[in-house]
Order: structure tokens, then C-alpha cells, then sequence
């Protein structure tokens, strides 16, 4: 019976290794397939480590879908399983990503103290890679918050973590959360530049996930520059690959950026389209955030479609009266 326990329980971990490995890459179906076989076995070794593990990778990608009530469900289940048997690297990492949900569902305070859950936890780890990858995490969190001195002030120790490392999806945070400050901070060349770094280390590393939220970010900030032809074609491919893999969150965000780049334009129809959307998607899966964001949007095209009504009967009031034997207005002399 031992025998069999510890057979089952090396197939589990092997199935989890690989269902992980395909969530990193995006082949969240492939993934799926893998850890629903090493449940099988992880049910018969009563393993839970194993069954931890699962929980983890199986919320992540609930999380990437924008099922963020399985993912808060599996994250917390996940958490003391994994405390328990000792992977606090993986603790850490369940409380960083239930931070994100947290943030949009708008739960600021729930997402304050799963951050600091997370850098306590390693603090107590102790390995650099680990505090780099917390201080990333911990300064999205405080961009998100409006706090841009914070967020400078972990990323400059997340850097000093992270001086011998080349590549990475850690790396590729690092240069996300980099972006994001220079956004607030309103230096859209600046941010450009580290989103294509983003971009390009996560396209080289086979990291899909991150990869589109890199190319979304540089969108944003190609929008901000005036940029709106490459805008256009960088979120309709972002679009296409996030409905493949069924990405809603990145979805939504990306129809959010395209409504204002079309709503800058004054192309009310195409942002009033690209709103719709993303108020469809965030409702799916309790994205507060990006619902108020939508609101914002949606009466700014209000307001634009009124001036631009009013702009047009004033014109038409004011104009003078053209005199008997003129030539028309705009015709050459």
C-alpha cells in the first residue's frame, strides 16, 4: 500500500510540474487536462502537498480567465495546504496573485494585507529572487494606489535583488512595474521604451500571459504619445490572442485602451463598441475597476458627442447671410 501511495504520489507531483509549466506558456487547456489527471492521483496518496500545489495552478489560470471567484476560492483552499507542508515560495505567491484580484474587485484593503502577507512570508524565505519577485508585486500594488514614490522605491530594491539576473518572468515584471510608474508619472517615451523591453524578454522566454500585458501597457503608452495607427493594430492582435486563450480581464483592458484611442478621434461609434465589450467581460468576472473605468469612458463620449452637437448648431445659427450675387463660401476668386 506504501508502494502504491508513493507511485501515485510521484505521478501527481509530475502532472503538476507539467499542467504548471503549460499555465506559464498559456496552454491553459493543456494544463487543465494535466492537473485534472494528477488529482486522480493525488486522491489516491492523500497527498497534501501535492493537492496544494494543485490548487495554486489550477486558481491561476481561473485567474487569467477572469474567473476570479474559483481563483479566490482555490487560492485560499491553497494556502494553508501549502503552508502546511512547508512551500512558503508558493504561499507567497498565491497572496501576491490574490492581491491582483483583490485590486479588481476594488477590495483595497483585502489586497493591502495580502501583500504584506506575502513580503512577511518572504522575509522569513530569505531568497533573493523571492523579495524581488514580493517588491514587484508590491509596487504594481502601490501604482495602482496612486502611490508612485512607494512604487519607485520597490522597484530600486527589487533591482538591487535582481542584479545578476538576465531573463525571466521576474525580469519581465520588474520592467512592467517600471512602465507603469512612468506612466503616472506622465513620461509616455520613457514607459515605451521599458514596455518593449517587457515585450521583447517575454516574447523571447515563451511567456504568452505576459507577453500581451507588456504589449497592452506599450499601447497605452503609444495612445498617450499620439501613436493611434500602431495602437489600432497592436490591440486588435492583443484582442484576437486573448479571446483564443479566453483572457478576459486582458480583454477587457485591452477594448478599454482601443475605446480611448477611438474616443480621442472623436470615433464615437468604435469606442461606444469597444465600451460594450469590456462592460460585457468585467461584469463576467467582477472586474469593479475596470467597470468604473468603462463608466468614465462612456461619459466622456457623452460630453464629446453634446459639444460636438452643440458646436454644430451654434454654427449653423451664427452663420451670416449670404449676399444676393456672391460668389459661395470656399470657392475660389
Amino acid at each position: 500500500i506504501e508502494w502504491e501511495r508513493s507511485e501515485h504520489t510521484e505521478l501527481a507531483e509530475r502532472l503538476n510540474v507539467v499542467g504548471s509549466v503549460y499555465s506559464q506558456l498559456g496552454r491553459y487547456a493543456d494544463a487543465t487536462v494535466y492537473l485534472e489527471q494528477a488529482r486522480l492521483h493525488i486522491e489516491e496518496a492523500n497527498d497534501p502537498a501535492a493537492r496544494g500545489y494543485n490548487l495554486l495552478v489550477a486558481a491561476q489560470i481561473h485567474q487569467a480567465k477572469g474567473n476570479y471567484g474559483a481563483a479566490s476560492e482555490a487560492f485560499l483552499s491553497a494556502i494553508p495546504l501549502l503552508r502546511e507542508t512547508g512551500q512558503l515560495s508558493e504561499v507567497a505567491t498565491a497572496n501576491e496573485q490574490l492581491a491582483e484580484i483583490y485590486v479588481q474587485q476594488g477590495r483595497d484593503e483585502d489586497a493591502r494585507s495580502a501583500v504584506e502577507q506575502s513580503l512577511a512570508t518572504n522575509e522569513q524565505l530569505r531568497v533573493p529572487i523571492r523579495l524581488a519577485e514580493a517588491k514587484i508585486h508590491e509596487a504594481l500594488f502601490q501604482v495602482a494606489m496612486g502611490d508612485t514614490l512607494a512604487a519607485e522605491d520597490s522597484v530600486r530594491k527589487a533591482e538591487e535583488l535582481l542584479v545578476e539576473l538576465e531573463r525571466g518572468p521576474v525580469l519581465i515584471m520588474l520592467h512592467l512595474a517600471k512602465g507603469k510608474i512612468q506612466q503616472k508619472l506622465g513620461s509616455p517615451g520613457t514607459s515605451i521604451k521599458v514596455f518593449e523591453t517587457a515585450r521583447d524578454l517575454a516574447t523571447a522566454s515563451g511567456y504568452l500571459l505576459l507577453e500581451q500585458k507588456a504589449r497592452l501597457e506599450l499601447s497605452r503608452s503609444m495612445m498617450e504619445s499620439g501613436d493611434s495607427a500602431r495602437v489600432d493594430v497592436e490591440l486588435t492582435d492583443v484582442i484576437r490572442i486573448s479571446k483564443r486563450s479566453r483572457l478576459r480581464p486582458l480583454e477587457a483592458e485591452a477594448c478599454l485602451v482601443l475605446a480611448a484611442t477611438y474616443l480621442r478621434s472623436s470615433d464615437w461609434e468604435r469606442a461606444d463598441v469597444m465600451i460594450d465589450r469590456a462592460i460585457s467581460l468585467a461584469s463576467e468576472f467582477g472586474g469593479v475597476r475596470l467597470l468604473g473605468s468603462a463608466e468614465r469612458l462612456r461619459a466622456r463620449i457623452e460630453r464629446g458627442r453634446a459639444e460636438g452637437e452643440g458646436n454644430n448648431e451654434q454654427g449653423q445659427n451664427t452663420r451670416p447671410p449670404q449676399k444676393k450675387g456672391s460668389p459661395p463660401r470656399g470657392a475660389a476668386f
